[in-house]
């Protein structure tokens, strides 16, 4: 006696299972490598209204500055930078930028243009593309939103 059509047997039904279940172990393993280059790059930057510890090279308190010592693909982290020990290769620090007329200003007036350098002074005032916009245009990538605006 045959078996009505829809009715399928206990190993055909095990050998589907089977089947689905490894799919998506295929995906990851066709794609993977297509995956890993297509990475997106991150810029993050971050801006101290009144500056950050900055003690000499030689001082005691030197592990505690802001910025690494040593330069190059030679740096070493200081103790605040130590969150970052696990993606050092692929961590740029940059220091020593300033506003030119930060300065003479109090910190917090130079918030708005700290990736601009835009002029602060008179009517004439106008912002212009930021450096984190410049990147984002210049690296592209897959990502739907180049650029993240927490105040907008």
């Amino acid at each position: 006696m045959t078996q009505p059509s829809w009715k399928i047997s206990r190993r055909t039904c095990l050998q589907g299972l089977g089947v689905s279940l490894a799919l998506p172990l295929l995906d990851g393993m066709v794609h993977g490598d297509q995956k890993a280059r297509q990475r997106p790059r991150r810029m993050c930057s971050v801006y101290f209204p009144f500056g950050v510890a900055m003690p000499k090279d030689g001082s005691p308190d030197r592990q505690w500055g802001w910025f690494p010592t040593g330069i190059g693909a030679d740096y070493q982290l200081t103790n605040p930078l130590q969150p970052l020990a696990s993606l050092r290769k692929q961590v740029t620090i940059l220091g020593g930028l300033s506003h030119p007329k930060g300065r003479s200003m109090g910190g917090h007036d130079t918030g708005d243009t700290f990736l601009t350098g835009a002029r602060l002074s008179g009517s004439s005032f106008a912002n212009t593309v930021s450096i984190d916009q410049y990147a984002a245009a210049f690296v592209g990538g897959p990502d739907p939103v180049s650029v993240v605006d927490p105040f907008e």
